[in-house]
């Protein structure tokens, strides 16, 4: 189990629980359709902010250069200093800009303020966060985030990554690895013995299974000759 060890000051622990509880409210108030919306919109968010930070970037980086051009800079001189602060600055203003853009045009589309609500609160955060919780628990609604008056905030992540640590995500995530390791397992037995057998036969794996079917089909009613002996047939010709 998760176990957080550091533990933030008192105030932000309240302001953590505060910021709990209100999405905890709205979440459980929310439609399907409205958690299918919500993962829609901030995979969308999460797409948008490198489609407007790159130009905004591009664009601070060349300025110098542009400004020499024109002869507002002198010719003369390095202003690599000048294009790496402004390239910083065109990266957070793009996303800080692609923020604003996503939260006004996608907040409008919102119908219900619990919805609304839930937006903002996660919109403050990395947006695959809500897009990765949303999409989780419009395909089972039993992986939503708990009533964070039973959390135990001392094992738990602070909020709102708390919010993808709920014991049945858990518990849902350890019994999938343990059905792919399962398979994984059952795989390598079938192969290992398939390949046993097939050199017991006197056969390559290939020939023993479906290559055969391949070659008869292609060459019905004619004898199959194991493909060993044809390499070393060939063999003694070049010998």
């Amino acid at each position: 189990m998760f176990n957080r060890g550091w533990q933030p000051p008192p105030k932000i622990q309240a302001q953590q629980l505060e910021e709990a509880k209100k999405f905890y409210y709205n979440d459980n108030q929310l439609a399907e359709d409205e958690r299918r919306q919500l993962a829609r919109y901030f995979w969308q968010r999460a797409n948008l902010y490198p489609t407007i930070a790159l130009p905004t970037t591009i664009g601070f980086m060349v300025l110098p250069s542009y400004l020499k051009k024109i002869k507002v800079l002198p010719a003369k001189g390095s202003y690599r200093f000048m294009q790496t602060c402004l390239a910083f600055i065109g990266l957070f203003s793009g996303v800080q800009l692609g923020g604003s853009i996503a939260s006004f045009v996608q907040t409008r589309n919102l119908q219900s303020d619990a919805a609304i609500q839930s937006y903002k609160l996660l919109s403050r955060y990395p947006s695959q966060l809500g897009s990765a919780y949303y999409s989780m628990t419009v395909m089972d609604k039993n992986l939503k985030f708990g009533d964070p008056e039973f959390i135990d905030w001392k094992k738990t992540p602070i909020f709102p990554m708390a919010i993808l640590m709920n014991p049945n995500v858990v518990e849902k995530v350890t019994h999938e690895r343990e059905e792919q390791y399962e398979k994984y397992e059952k795989r390598k037995e079938e192969h290992i013995k398939s390949v046993i057998n097939s050199r017991e036969h006197g056969k390559t794996p290939l020939q023993g299974n479906s290559w055969d079917k391949i070659i008869e089909s292609n060459n019905p009613g004619q004898e199959m000759q194991p493909v060993v002996d044809d390499f070393t047939d060939s063999e003694k010709k070049w010998n």
